[in-house]
């Protein structure tokens, strides 16, 4: 019988810092506050303006640019993006350029989309029943099926097709409401309906998943099952490319694994999204993973949709298929 261990609650991982410190620097010299020191990695920073066409850095590449900010992490000093310099002083710098914009307000949202789930046909007739969420009674049968799916038991499910139609109708059932343009993040956020939320203003977080059965009754699972936490979640790096970059990461939560691993016989895949943007704090796109869903905004407009792959597709991926941050270009 497998083990099953009880999920542990949002509260046990805070939502993670944002990525603000390096794409505020335009802001924080415009505002006279000097350089920026990113949390994570250490890098004190700022920009005075954008140089002209032969001025400071325009001549490196952004490989170039990133080793040269870190090795002004030595002398405890900030990197001047004006003059291609270590800084010692406190100020703006150099250049004194008028430029002060901060950064897009770029959220990806994660949304399992149930419209596009298509239940297989041909499960038996018996998990068809109590795979029901209508009334009283159908909940009821639900939960005991469900939650003996937590605890090793497979009830119902018989066939490679039985084991197709539960995992379907799982996710069909748990998927959540499309995310609406424009959004507020930070009501968008307070709303927790959603996989995963990465914003580089509001950080990162890895959301619930709602009991398929409607009770709140399954093993383990209450009204909604918190999700579990990659410990890449919140990551904030440059990448080799010279990428400025935040992951969001984290998988369904301990009971859902469990029947993952019941129905499916495997470890359960993880699903992620990263925001990306250039070292001068623009916008450059976005990875994500197979499934879920994701709507990305820039400045709380949608300006991409990202379909979700077939479930079955990402089921079969097993709990490698992961973003390790190396694995970032």
């Amino acid at each position: 019988m497998q083990a099953y261990r009880q999920a542990q609650s949002d509260s046990s991982h805070p939502r993670q810092k944002p990525l603000v410190s390096l794409l505020s620097a335009k802001q924080n010299q415009a505002a006279g506050f000097g350089p920026v020191v990113h949390p994570d990695l250490g890098i004190k920073i700022y920009d005075p303006g954008d140089p002209g066409p032969d001025e400071g850095c325009s001549e490196l590449d952004v490989n170039e640019e990133t080793q040269f900010a870190a090795g002004c992490m030595d002398s405890g000093d900030a990197f001047d993006l004006y003059s291609c310099t270590c800084d010692s002083s406190s100020g703006g710098g150099g250049g004194g350029g008028e430029d002060g914009n901060p950064p897009p307000d770029v959220t990806i949202v994660a949304w399992v989309n149930g419209s596009a789930i298509t239940l297989p046909g041909g499960a038996n007739i018996v998990l068809q029943g109590v795979l029901q969420n209508a009334n009283a009674a159908e909940i009821a049968a639900c939960a005991v099926e469900v939650s003996d799916w937590v605890t090793g038991n497979r009830g119902a499910v018989i066939t490679y097709t039985d084991q197709q139609y539960a995992s379907a109708w799982l996710l069909k059932n748990s998927a959540n409401s499309p995310p609406p343009d424009p959004i507020s993040p930070s009501a968008l956020l307070a709303g927790a309906d959603y996989r995963l939320f990465n914003d580089n203003t509001l950080g990162t977080v890895v959301g619930s998943t709602a009991d398929p059965c409607k009770t709140g009754n399954v093993t383990g699972w209450g009204i909604s099952l918190a999700g579990d936490y990659s410990r890449y979640d919140g990551n904030i790096g440059i990448s080799p490319s010279g990428q400025i970059y935040q992951v969001n990461e984290g998988q369904v939560g301990l009971a859902d694994q469990a029947v993952n691993l019941t129905l499916n016989g495997r470890s359960t895949p993880w699903i992620w999204s990263v925001i990306e943007f250039d070292i001068w704090g623009d916008f450059t796109g976005n990875l994500h993973a197979m499934f879920p869903t994701y709507s990305v905004y820039v400045d709380n407009n949608l300006v991409a949709v990202y379909p979700q792959s077939a479930a079955s597709d990402f089921i079969a991926q097993g709990g490698s298929y992961q973003l390790v941050p190396s694995q970032i270009p």
